[in-house]
């Protein structure tokens, strides 16, 4: 049996700035394999819901993002997937 889990944190700092880190786990069970992967820079935003960050795993990346809301809370989402096209 295969398994995978993974951590994703965003720190955001003053001046539009970040960090970012990344942990995996994967492999069969009983041979798991741990690897992680972290940077910092600088972020902007060149629409109202995408945000681009200056190196994220060695080369520069967007996000498109949007917030969920419940009571108290509210949950920023980033997704690197580009939005669907219509043909």
């Amino acid at each position: 049996m295969d398994t995978h889990a993974s951590a994703e944190n965003f720190i955001f700092g003053n001046g539009k700035s970040y960090q970012w880190d990344i942990g995996v786990a994967s492999g069969q069970t009983g041979n798991i394999k741990f690897q992680s992967a972290k940077s910092k820079g600088s972020f902007s935003l060149p629409t109202n819901w995408q945000v681009k960050f200056s190196d994220i795993s060695g080369k520069p990346r967007t996000y498109n993002a949007y917030f969920s809301c419940i009571k108290g809370l509210r949950i920023l989402w980033l997704d690197d997937r580009p939005f669907a096209k219509a043909n």
